[in-house]
């Protein structure tokens, strides 16, 4: 099928949670046979890139079979494709998808919304909707946003994943003093400082491991730092953003990895934990909808509703001190990825629910009959 992605523009390689899903969604999709189309100015090497001009934007619209929106809080150039007026460039033929990774009402971004703006923007929203075919949710509670707030009937819940050939444990030769320490070795990463990650805790961890001269060192990679003091305990390492395909060889040298939060975490599904589990890291989170139906019962990785620098450290300290259930959580959470939660069953989800889409459309069926 021929997907056009209107708002797949991103940087390449990809630095942040949003480049990195649409740069694996649309290589896992190239690679099934699917022929992607973006605009200008997309730096992704897999799509096939039109200049952002009407001509060549209306061209898309008409010879698509798949018109895939990925939504963000508020309306956006993709979005107001199918708002009034608008939606009479699309052919009635072509299935209009929207792809909700953020929820529609909270704040999940470093400045919050009012709620008068958010009235708004979820306004403009529901008007360009009607005109929408389905939804992909990367969770439960997102996808009844998709169907109480914006009334789209056909919603399919599909996690986040991550790339089991990319990140693997084994550590490039030359990073391999790294691991050579009597330490455990966690790390934390956060691609943008969103207001929801819980760095007063970790900075907190810090402290007592500092305090209580734990043997654990801990390492912040992203501009998640930015939302760190000004003093910084001994025991954070912080090191900044780096590129997505670089960071499989710095969480190879890792045991642990953190996702903390200081909300639930019900309405999104974090990349991080997936590249954990893939890298060979145990994952030890916070609690949420999307985290728990990955972490429960397989026994790779702890979760709490609410941790504590104390429980938090003797969390991390136990695993520690019983390296042979650190390495069997490791080996676990890495059976899963490659079972379950990898971008190849993610794009082959996908296909599964834009087909039933295209068969569902009343042109479709029409002809069909």
């Amino acid at each position: 099928m021929r997907i056009f992605f209107p708002n797949a523009s991103i940087r390449y390689p990809p630095t942040t949670g949003g480049h990195i899903h649409v740069y694996q969604l649309t290589r896992q999709l190239r690679q099934l046979g699917h022929e992607i189309i973006s605009v200008q100015p997309d730096q992704n090497p897999i799509t096939c890139t039109r200049p952002r001009k009407p001509r060549y934007v209306l061209d898309a619209l008409r010879t698509a079979d798949v018109i895939y929106c990925r939504l963000e809080e508020s309306p956006n150039n993709a979005t107001r494709l199918t708002s009034p007026g608008w939606n009479l460039l699309i052919p009635d033929h072509t299935v209009v998808v929207w792809e909700l990774n953020v929820s529609l009402t909270g704040a999940a971004t470093v400045r919050g919304r009012s709620d008068s703006l958010r009235r708004r923007h979820l306004s403009g929203l529901q008007r360009s909707a009607r005109r929408v075919d389905g939804a992909i949710c990367v969770t439960k509670g997102l996808g009844r946003q998709a169907t109480e707030l914006l009334s789209i009937e056909r919603v399919a819940v599909i996690q986040n994943g991550s790339d089991p050939d990319l990140f693997r444990r084994e550590p490039e030769p030359d990073d391999r003093s790294a691991t050579a320490t009597n330490k455990l070795q966690v790390v934390s990463i956060g691609s943008n400082p969103n207001s929801y990650h819980d760095i007063e805790l970790l900075e907190a961890l810090c402290a007592l491991i500092d305090a209580r001269r734990l043997p654990i060192d801990v390492h912040l990679y992203g501009k998640s730092a930015e939302l760190c003091g000004s003093a910084l305990p001994c025991s954070l390492h912080v090191h900044g953003p780096v590129s997505y395909l670089e960071m499989p060889r710095h969480l190879s040298r890792m045991d642990v990895g953190l996702a903390l939060y200081n909300i639930p975490l019900d309405l999104g599904s974090p990349l991080k934990l997936f590249d954990y589990l893939a890298s060979g890291c145990v994952p030890v989170c916070s609690g949420g909808q999307a985290v728990e139906q990955v972490l429960a019962g397989n026994n790779v990785g702890l979760v709490a509703s609410s941790w504590t620098p104390e429980s938090l450290s003797k969390a991390l300290l136990a695993l520690h001190e019983d390296r042979s259930q650190l390495e069997r959580m490791r080996v676990a959470g890495r059976l899963l990825v490659e079972r379950e939660y990898n971008w190849t069953c993610i794009a082959r989800k996908t296909e599964v629910f834009l087909t039933q889409l295209m068969l569902a459309r009343p042109s479709r069926k029409a002809a069909a009959s």
